[in-house]
């Protein structure tokens, strides 16, 4: 069967079946995008060549309202501000001048902030009327643009009897022999497979895969957004992966998870047939914060079985105020609640600093975020749904779960698959101590941390990770 998506290239199934076809932003990407004149041609960004600049026309944050139309708003809302506070019949309360005269600072400062509310407010309307931040479809992606990266992939699967699009990364390493057939990498909360794009060559030349894939979740990048919530759970996300691995048909698998997909690699690891060669390697794991049913349990909300936290208790009791919190919204109607998360939402994002903020507070060192490492965020930002599908993934993670961390990073160890867990020395997202803590019962994990690294030392350092990363396959 074969499915054609506008402007890219299309391949023929062979195997698996689940596989209907595929998208491709390759090396050769000029082959495949739209050959008209309207077409927009990818430029690789100067500080990494595989990632392509968001095309001009499309906006990742709100822009700045040009200086006419901030010197308009700013009139019409002192106008206003006066007219809502000169309005006394006294006539010396008319003119702002005489209240300055008369030294009235109650009026004065009044109209002060009524400006200031006016004008904010003011260019907060203007700029999601007319400067909004882009949100565009894959399909206009395809049609009239391109995908984010040289090593990017959009291809169809059927999963569960449902068709769904998964935007990946494929890197092939043509140097052989290969030690093993497929690396597999998984993003962590926030992120998408762009953030490993710096340390893909590099990982496949340092472990000798074949070929290194890594896809995006359902609730971030540019995979379809599902519509049960089901859907958006870290067991959902591995089905994506194993339905992107399996189509390769590999027979040796290393396997590398960052923070939260750390939970989807070991999902994978389990996924695979018993008796494979499987190695694991989890970075900056969030590892303690799943939810599990237990038989006997009474029920909480909704019917769904009261959950049980995993330790650390600071987690803990997080989850249970968020939980409670999560119980005071459901009063309100769903459609509104979700409609002003996701405004909040775009409005946070929209900021033009925030992915570089949010990078600098993660990273060990602040100086070391690039403006490419801005953009590996930025990118999907504009997909269309990405607030829903942000909301989406984050509220799955409330339901309650078939087994905790632990049980299954003991399912994987007794399978015989090694584990290995690289820590930042200076992570503040997921500290080193709350790491060692959890892995305290499992000894045959080997801990490796890297000095002042914080949450992502594979996009932080990457010379230095993946030095790391072939000293563990040495061993």
């Amino acid at each position: 069967m074969q499915i054609a998506l506008p402007s890219q290239k299309t391949t023929t199934l062979t195997a698996p079946s689940s596989r209907l076809s595929m998208s491709s932003s390759s090396s050769s990407f000029s082959d495949n995008i739209k050959a008209d004149s309207e077409a927009v041609a990818p430029v690789p960004h100067p500080e990494e060549p595989n990632l392509f600049e968001i095309p001009a026309d499309l906006h990742p944050a709100y822009r700045a309202l040009p200086g006419p139309a901030n010197i308009a708003v700013a009139l019409f809302s002192a106008a206003t501000a006066a007219l809502t506070t000169f309005s006394n019949p006294n006539p010396i309360q008319w003119r702002l001048f005489s209240a300055l005269y008369r030294h009235n600072w109650k009026i004065i400062v009044s109209f002060l902030v009524k400006t200031v509310i006016l004008w904010a407010f003011t260019t907060l309307l203007v700029q999601d009327f007319f400067l909004p931040p882009s949100r565009v479809s894959m399909e206009t992606l395809l049609q009239k643009y391109f995908l984010p990266s040289a090593l990017s992939r959009y291809e169809k699967f059927v999963i569960e009897d449902r068709t769904t699009g998964i935007h990946f990364l494929e890197h092939e390493n043509t140097k052989l022999p290969a030690n093993w057939d497929c690396l597999y990498v998984n993003h962590g909360f926030g992120a998408s497979s762009l953030s490993w794009l710096p340390a893909i060559p590099g990982l496949a030349e340092k472990a000798r895969a074949r070929v290194v894939l890594g896809h995006d979740a359902a609730g971030f990048g540019f995979t379809d957004r599902p519509s049960s919530k089901y859907d958006f759970t870290l067991k959902a996300t591995a089905k994506l992966g194993m339905s992107v691995l399996q189509s390769r048909a590999p027979k040796t698998v290393l396997l590398l998870g960052h923070s939260m997909g750390s939970i989807t690699t070991m999902r994978m690891a389990l996924d695979l047939p018993s008796g494979m060669n499987v190695r694991v390697i989890l970075v900056a794991p969030s590892l303690g914060l799943s939810r599990v049913s237990k038989p006997g349990q009474e029920n909480g909300m909704n019917g769904y079985p009261r959950r049980r936290l995993h330790r650390p208790a600071s987690a803990a009791a997080y989850l249970t105020r968020l939980k409670e919190i999560n119980n005071a919204l459901l009063a309100f109607p769903v459609a509104i609640l979700q409609a002003i998360l996701s405004y909040a939402l775009r409005r946070l994002v929209g900021n033009p600093g925030f992915w570089r903020k949010g990078l600098q507070l993660a990273w060990g060192n602040p100086l070391r975020v690039k403006n490419s490492d801005v953009l590996r965020f930025q990118w999907p930002s504009i997909g269309k749904g990405w607030e829903k599908g942000f909301i989406g993934f984050s509220s799955a993670q409330l339901l309650p779960g078939d087994k905790s961390d632990g049980e299954l990073l003991q399912a994987i160890l007794d399978r015989g698959i090694k584990v290995d867990v690289v820590v930042g020395s200076k992570d503040k997202v997921v500290p080193e101590n709350r790491i060692r803590g959890f892995l305290k019962d499992f000894p045959s994990v080997r801990i490796v941390a890297m000095e002042d690294m914080g949450h992502d030392p594979f996009e932080e350092d990457v010379p230095a990770f993946l030095n790391v990363v072939s000293k563990l396959l040495e061993e």
